[in-house]
């Protein structure tokens, strides 16, 4: 048995027989067959069993989507409030007065009055937002 190159081709010399070399060419792409579909059949297997796995009933989906009630009466929101032209239909202003670029005042939200200091110039600004006992 030798190989000469010739071409950039290998090429093999042999005394076997045609059916020799058939068979084991045949043996060798059968065992290359059965290695894939040792690594394919469970793989398929398991998607299949996937497509199957009910994913829930969409309650958990639906309670997420849910936007978060807020406490629209906590400072923040309501300094947010103060502070830009937005709906505050929940605010109820008392008293109000301006001198000189500052708004001072008193608001009630919820029954729970605040009193607060906001500056007006160029962009509006909440200086002093504090809770009142009342």
């Amino acid at each position: 048995m030798r190989s000469i190159f010739e071409n950039r081709r290998l090429l093999l010399e042999t005394s076997a027989s045609a059916d020799e070399i058939r068979a084991l060419v045949g043996s060798r792409s059968a065992k290359i067959r059965s290695k894939k579909a040792v690594y394919i059949l469970p793989v398929a297997l398991c998607l299949g069993l996937l497509a199957f796995i009910p994913m829930g009933d969409g309650k958990e989906m639906a309670e997420a989507r849910k936007p978060a009630i807020t406490d629209h009466c906590n400072e923040t929101e309501l300094a947010n409030a103060l502070e830009s032209d937005i709906d505050s239909s929940y605010l109820k202003e008392i008293e109000s007065m301006t001198v000189g670029g500052i708004e001072i005042g008193k608001i009630r939200c919820d029954n729970q009055g605040y009193s607060y200091t906001l500056d007006l110039s160029k962009t509006k600004r909440v200086l002093k937002l504090q809770k009142l006992d009342s």
